[in-house]
């Protein structure tokens, strides 16, 4: 019973790298927490949820500000 709960977060977990979405990675880390799932696949699960979070955050910023009409303004984005 442990082993098939702990199959099935890495499984979750496995599909979730798979898909490359911030939100279903998000969601499969959380539900996984305090499982003993296998340390490469959460280590890899993390490596991928943290770039995929700062490419969002990279997305979010660019759509945000495609437009600037002052130099100081570039200047505190950078």
């Amino acid at each position: 019973m442990v082993v098939k709960k702990i199959q099935d977060h890495e499984d979750e977990l496995g599909a979730a790298i798979e898909a490359k979405d911030f939100t279903t990675l998000d969601k499969a880390l959380n539900s996984c927490h305090g499982v003993d799932i296998d340390v490469k696949l959460g280590k890899q699960a993390k490596d991928m949820h943290l770039r995929l979070e700062h490419e969002l955050q990279i997305k979010t910023f660019l759509s945000a500000n495609t437009h600037h009409d002052i130099f100081k303004t570039i200047r505190k984005d950078v």
